[in-house]
């Protein structure tokens, strides 16, 4: 699931259309769209509104950890040409100073910049970085529910020195992300893909559920086995039977004591040289 978050409508409007989101009954808060895969809500201005959108999301949405979270929008930039595709490599808020570094796992056509949250417009443009005004509180708030690497910020160039943020309409804005949907696409798809494969490896292991039906363990003996397994099924990726003799303990310390063993042995094993 790829969870995303623009702040007005005239900047979702063209992902609705491409990805076929349909908006949804719920009566809460904010708009939210919905499709395969796929939930996009629209905040509203500012870090605070980002912020409750997304938490409202999550809680709607019945976010994992392995659930994708993007912000898509406009920003000025004071080097880029407008209609330029920006992907977040730092994003600070410039109230508190407090910054992320969302971590790049996959290639982009995007240019990497720096993101910079402010409160009202940048006029001026320091720092080589895209000024606009969701992106921290976003951030702050989407890596609370998954991990830095499935959490992104996606803005597109609207305003420079040459065409100043008074002169950015609704129709521009909606223009703009529609000459960037080839890029958003891309890497919807790249996160989707990313998503998919943290849920495998996140998911369950093979004779878990057996073995937790067979003996007790507690809390902590349940995170034990459930490693163990983990590292089992990836030192024996094609061995879906029970480890040697498991199922012939007596008890659950003794089922961990032996798989411990087994697991060492055969990661001892895979490390000699052939």
């Amino acid at each position: 699931m790829i969870h995303i978050l623009a702040a007005i409508q005239c900047e979702a409007r063209p992902l609705i259309a491409h990805f076929g989101l349909k908006g949804s009954p719920d009566p809460g808060p904010f708009r939210l769209y919905e499709g395969e895969g796929m939930r996009l809500v629209i905040s509203g201005i500012g870090k605070v509104a980002a912020a409750a959108a997304c938490s409202h999301l999550a809680s709607r949405a019945g976010a994992t950890a392995c659930d994708a979270w993007l912000n898509i929008g406009t920003a000025g930039h004071g080097a880029h040409p407008v209609g330029t595709g920006i992907l977040a490599h730092k994003v600070t808020d410039a109230g508190s100073g407090m910054s992320w570094y969302p971590p790049r796992v996959f290639p982009t056509a995007l240019t990497p910049a720096p993101v910079i949250t402010v409160e009202r417009p940048e006029l001026a443009y320091p720092h080589g970085a895209a000024y606009e005004m969701e992106a921290a509180g976003f951030y702050a708030t989407a890596t609370r529910y998954a991990t830095s690497e499935l959490v992104h910020c996606c803005k597109v160039v609207s305003d420079n020195h040459t065409r100043t943020v008074d002169q950015v309409t609704p129709g521009l804005a909606t223009a703009l992300m529609e000459e960037n949907l080839a890029h958003i696409e891309a890497l919807v798809e790249q996160l989707a893909d990313l998503s998919n494969h943290l849920a495998d490896i996140s998911a369950d292991p093979p004779l878990l559920r057996d073995l937790l039906a067979r003996w007790r363990f507690t809390a902590y003996e349940r995170n034990q086995l459930r490693q163990l397994l983990r590292r089992w099924q990836l030192l024996s990726p094609q061995d879906d039977a029970a480890p040697p003799d498991l199922m012939a303990c007596r008890s659950g310390k003794e089922a961990l004591a032996r798989l411990q063993r087994l697991v060492d042995s055969r990661a001892a094993r895979a490390a000699m040289p052939t």
